[in-house]
């Protein structure tokens, strides 16, 4: 397998899929860019330490969830990221993009409070775009990546329904 990712790499040399500096997937400059995503409560969206459901939502039972992880603002670098791997399957930024969300959570109180309760879930693609267009669901490749490297369920939650 190392063989066939050096003869990749020669044949095939990375750039940043950014500002298209040749190196990596992401030049460091870029990989600074990729902002931390504000705390806030998956309700109301208002400011919440450690993105925990607030008081105010928890008390008029507006969910059920205890928080919710954004590791990244989506702004243009974590938007290629994520493109790369939808429509171009770069899996090599998957397994990144898997990290950096391992080490988001790894220190996250919410992981040490409920260890037990914590799992990894993703949002389906349609049924029509998985089986005609891609072939596979990236969101599913990010979850179970993650998990693994945490040691924690993925399981799938949700269906889509449109």
């Amino acid at each position: 397998m190392q063989v066939f990712s050096t003869i990749s790499g020669v044949l095939f040399p990375s750039h940043c899929l950014v500002c298209k500096q040749q190196g990596n997937y992401l030049c460091l400059s870029c990989k600074a860019k990729l902002l931390p995503h504000p705390e806030i409560c998956p309700s109301c969206h208002k400011v919440s330490p450690n993105a925990l459901t607030c008081f105010s939502c928890k008390e008029q039972n507006k969910t059920v969830l205890s928080g919710v992880l954004i590791p990244f603002s989506y702004n243009q670098e974590i938007k290629k990221c994520l493109y790369a791997v939808k429509f171009y399957h770069r899996y090599d930024i998957a397994g990144f993009l898997a990290e950096r969300l391992a080490l988001h959570i790894q220190s996250h109180p919410i992981l040490h409070e409920a260890p037990g309760n914590t799992v990894i879930t993703r949002v389906p693609n349609h049924r029509t775009r998985r089986r005609f267009q891609k072939g596979y669901n990236q969101s599913k490749i990010l979850a179970t990546q993650t998990a693994r490297l945490l040691d924690i369920p993925a399981i799938g939650l949700v269906s889509k329904i449109k």
